[in-house]
């Protein structure tokens, strides 16, 4: 049902393979990437996508799980009313950043 999770600096697009209903929205709370890590401050759902807004930044490089528990009020549901199981996925920034230079050798 999860097809893929992409992270930038601070969102996460959960793509699903089936049209998820969008008037039921799971707290934000639902979603973690463990203590210490960015909070979940906001969910988006549409269509067959969940976008996760985040109170702090994915670090570049750096990888992440992200947990969904499935709450007892308001879990994701499919549009032919199934709940969306659990799940822990790997989630990393992949925002395209330009490479840094830490030193230069040459002539002077």
């Amino acid at each position: 049902m999860l097809r893929s999770v992409v992270g930038d600096e601070t969102t996460i697009l959960l793509a699903f393979t089936k049209t998820l209903d969008t008037t039921v929205m799971p707290d934000a709370t639902a979603f973690s990437l463990g203590s210490d890590q960015p909070t979940v401050t906001a969910v988006t759902v549409a269509r067959t996508t969940v976008t996760l807004t985040l109170d702090g930044t994915l670090k570049e490089g750096a990888e992440y799980t992200l947990t969904y528990t499935v709450p007892t009020t308001t879990p994701l549901t499919t549009s032919d009313s199934s709940a969306v199981p659990a799940f822990s996925k790997s989630v990393t920034n992949n925002t395209d950043v330009a490479p840094r230079v830490d030193t230069v050798v040459g002539e002077e």
